[in-house]
């Protein structure tokens, strides 16, 4: 009987320690994000591309004023460190108003701007892209905006 209740836990102990072993097999530009929220509070969960991007390109394209250029009345207002652009997707969640699958996380490194996009698939005019300073404030949100 000590026997079996041994050879037991040693098989219970072997699938807990090849559980909890991962593995570090990174893609190169695409990573599963954690779990994320939609306006109506249900789960959903997203792909995270990471890239860079020209802040100074999009802010000669998107102006103050401008369908679906919001640059007032904005949640990301008190500064909060970015230690990387799982960070800024975080910060970013804040502002968006729809439900996602998809976001895409680009770096200017020499404005220090992050822009995160929030997508569904199928569904690209919906799309949702927050802009973050280094400080985690947001400079610009667009709605609906390709």
């Amino acid at each position: 009987m000590k026997k079996i209740a041994y050879f037991i836990v040693l098989i219970c102990i072997t699938f807990l320690v090849s559980a909890c072993s991962g593995t570090t097999d990174d893609k190169a530009n695409s990573k599963p994000a954690q779990s994320a929220s939609g306006t109506s509070g249900e789960t959903v969960t997203a792909d995270i591309t990471f890239g860079e991007f020209s802040y100074k390109e999009d802010s000669q394209k998107y102006k103050s004023g401008d369908d679906g250029v919001v640059d007032w009345g904005l949640e990301n207002t008190e500064k909060r460190e970015i230690k990387d652009g799982y960070d800024a997707v975080s910060i970013a969640e804040n502002e968006i108003k729809v439900i996602y699958d998809r976001v895409s996380a680009d770096f200017d490194k020499e404005a220090q701007v992050w822009r995160i996009k929030f997508s569904l698939a199928g569904y690209e005019s919906g799309a949702q892209t927050v802009y973050l300073d280094k400080d985690g404030k947001t400079i610009m949100y667009l709605w609906g905006i390709k």
